[in-house]
């Protein structure tokens, strides 16, 4: 139910798009079904490719769905990012920061989900940014600024992002299970300088886990320094002419794809996705909700079936108990939010004329 929330709240989310977001989001999941069943033990959709055993790899999937596409519109588009070089001079960074504390109940929400949904394992660690980003949208008056320079839009799903490492150390930390992919290699660090992550961990050290907590803060706040420091250097980049980057962008996704791996298949993917994701800008589809759902599909089906089994097929289940009640309750909210807003706007532009 967590992870149909997410891929609802990110789907409405897309202003003005909720019907294509969640079209997006089936495309994602019919993806996701493809391969090795883990539950059944049966290989689906593969079409006879090997390759496919796996299901559709996602960093592949990535790469070509905003590296590949966005350069190939871009390469359709001609010219560069800009035309205009004084729309790149990256200056009132002061004011950039006194921002953050301007809007500090958006940081502090955006913190909060990032926090609680990042402790959720397997789940929370890539929902997080976009349902805080979506819930800033949902809560704000003026959800049409967002993606137009609206600063809320990159707070909320930046401190949710920043937030979401701590939150995934919950239960890593007291009960040994990965909230996320990077807790999971750090689980394995854990075990070879023989600390065995459970409550013992917490009870008897102590010291680790503030050393832990502090480099998080201290890791935040240098990345922070960092990209300011870069952030005029790295803007020219939009003067550049496409023409320069589309080589050199295409050729470091494509080997990007393939090094992962070392699997020639991998760039395949890539480019084929990169096709998919320039269809979809063309036709304003987001892009968003296939990313998410392609991700989230194995986590939600497994549960799925796993309920369904506990259950004996019993549908009620989902709406007898209370966490999985309202869970659905948000799920529908979620979803009623554009229609209702929608109609707000319908109404108001009725109203003016008369006024």
């Amino acid at each position: 139910m967590l992870g149909v929330l997410g891929l609802c709240a990110i789907a409405a989310s897309s202003e003005g798009k909720l019907i294509r977001g969640l079209l997006a989001s089936a495309f994602g999941l019919m993806l996701a079904f493809v391969g090795y069943d883990n539950v059944g033990g049966e290989v689906r959709f593969t079409l006879g490719i090997d390759y496919l055993w796996d299901g559709v790899p996602l960093v592949p999937a990535l790469i070509g769905l905003f590296a590949i596409a966005q350069i190939l519109s871009l390469c359709l588009a001609g010219g560069s990012i800009t035309e205009n070089p004084a729309a790149v001079r990256v200056n009132r960074v002061g004011e950039g920061i006194a921002a953050v504390f301007k809007n500090l109940p958006t940081v502090l929400r955006g913190s909060a989900i990032g926090a609680v949904i990042g402790s959720v394992p397997g789940v929370g660690g890539t929902v997080a940014a976009f349902l805080a980003y979506s819930t800033t949208v949902h809560l704000s008056d003026e959800p049409e600024t967002f993606g137009k320079g609206n600063v809320k839009g990159v707070i909320a799903p930046e401190a949710a992002n920043n937030a979401r490492e701590g939150g995934a150390l919950i239960p890593t930390l007291a009960f040994g299970i990965p909230g996320s992919a990077e807790m999971a290699v750090f689980l394995g660090l854990l075990v070879l300088h023989g600390l065995q992550p459970g409550p013992s961990l917490l009870i008897n050290h102590l010291d680790v886990i503030a050393s832990l907590l502090l480099s998080i803060a201290l890791a935040s706040v240098i990345a922070s320094i960092i990209c300011l420091a870069l952030a005029r250097r790295l803007a020219l980049i939009t003067l550049v002419d496409v023409n320069w980057l589309v080589p050199v962008i295409l050729a470091v996704s494509t080997v990007g794809a393939y090094a992962l791996r070392s699997n020639l298949y991998d760039a395949f993917v890539a480019v084929i996705f990169g096709f998919v994701g320039y269809l979809m800008i063309h036709f304003d589809y987001p892009r968003l909700p296939l990313v998410i759902a392609l991700f989230l599909g194995e986590v939600v089906e497994v549960n799925f079936r796993q309920t369904m089994m506990i259950a004996n097929g019993d549908w009620t289940i989902f709406f007898t108990r209370e966490l999985s009640l309202t869970l659905f309750v948000l799920i529908v909210l979620s979803l009623s939010v554009p229609f209702v807003r929608h109609v707000r706007q319908m109404r108001r532009a009725r109203a003016e004329p008369r006024s």
